[in-house]
């Protein structure tokens, strides 16, 4: 099985709303590694013009957080950007890459409501094949709130709201719950 940690950076919080970024990681429970990464910045304006909203209370959180996090997701050139659908291929070519049957992809999101719903609906959205099963759909949030005792020990080294640092940040995190409470994710 392929275990991948997603983490979205979104101007809202249902599905529908636009995405900002993609982050996610690849990794190996047994060895505890991280094993490979993506991440790319989707453009705002191609979001809008394939009807994906934007929620003003989540427009407000965002001026509620870190500088680095905000520059992170909202001063990209535009050279840096892609179009949703082009982000979408790629995520799933990337996934691909490591895993060619959807079946074998355990993909953790953070929250049974977000990260995986939103993403599935983009690519429903598009008709575009959903690069993990949804009985591979795996939550990250449940685990680390069922063992509050195992501590997040890299909070420090990562960027909080920005996908990539958080995707794998998650990722480690349940590892060492996994690890520390000798739990085999499947």
């Amino acid at each position: 099985m392929l275990n991948v940690m997603l983490d979205l950076e979104t101007l809202g919080n249902e599905p529908g709303a636009c995405i900002l970024s993609i982050g996610a990681c690849t990794f190996d429970p047994i060895s505890g590694k991280i094993d490979s990464t993506f991440y790319t910045h989707i453009e705002l304006q191609d979001s809008i013009r394939n009807g994906f909203s934007i929620n003003a209370s989540t427009i407000n959180w965002w001026m509620m957080q870190s500088d680095e996090a905000r520059s992170a997701v909202f001063n990209v050139p535009a050279n840096a950007c892609m179009r949703v659908v082009e982000a979408l291929a790629n995520f799933g070519d990337w996934v691909y890459e490591s895993a060619s049957d959807p079946s074998e992809v355990l993909m953790w999101g953070n929250g049974a409501s977000f990260d995986n719903v939103l993403l599935s609906y983009a690519y429903r959205k598009f008709a575009m094949p959903l690069p993990w099963s949804y009985n591979g759909d795996r939550c990250y949030r449940t685990i680390r709130n069922m063992f509050k005792d195992v501590p997040h020990d890299n909070n420090d080294t990562y960027t909080s709201h920005v996908a990539i640092d958080d995707a794998v940040s998650q990722a480690l995190h349940l590892m060492k719950i996994a690890s520390v409470k000798g739990i085999e994710l499947k």
